[in-house]
């Protein structure tokens, strides 16, 4: 019933759920860099962390599909496409919440633009951010360098 040519939908939702909450985890670094440098970014990042961690958590709760699933090549596919939209939406929080980009879409070109590696950037002078956000910026760039070799490690053995 949920499934859509032959493409498990609640199997691909699973997975996105389960990156929104290691994204949420990872968010807890540059938190702790704004609790110790007081930079006063915290109420941001904790806003972040609690929203997405929610959205994982409820989305991973509700939904019956088992990871154990066989996971088809169509599935990994939307698998990664889900993900490199979902994740971005959810990094983007920190540089809306606690930085001092002040506009929805800059937030997002940032985010996307460190998650998918492409070196553009919105933040130029970087000694007028907060270390906080420019640690989380850092962290986006090398997930989303890792992230082909992270997915095709982690999606290879259940491609059947």
């Amino acid at each position: 019933m949920y499934k859509l040519r032959h493409i498990n939908i609640l199997l691909v939702l699973k997975f996105l759920s389960i990156s929104l909450m290691v994204i949420s985890a990872i968010m807890i670094v540059p938190a702790i860099v704004s609790f110790l440098n007081s930079d006063g970014e915290l109420l941001g990042f904790f806003i972040s962390i609690i929203s997405v961690f929610l959205v994982g958590v409820f989305s991973f709760a509700f939904n019956p599909a088992s990871i154990r699933q066989a996971i088809t090549l169509r599935d990994s596919f939307l698998i990664i496409l889900v993900m490199w939209i979902g994740v971005p939406f959810a990094g983007m929080l920190p540089f809306y919440l606690a930085s001092p980009i002040d506009s929805f879409s800059d937030a997002l070109f940032e985010s996307f633009s460190g998650f998918t590696t492409t070196g553009f950037s919105h933040l130029f002078a970087y000694e007028e951010y907060n270390q906080s956000i420019i640690v989380w910026k850092s962290i986006i760039q090398w997930l989303g360098g890792m992230g082909l070799l992270i997915f095709v490690i982690a999606l290879f053995p259940f491609i059947k």
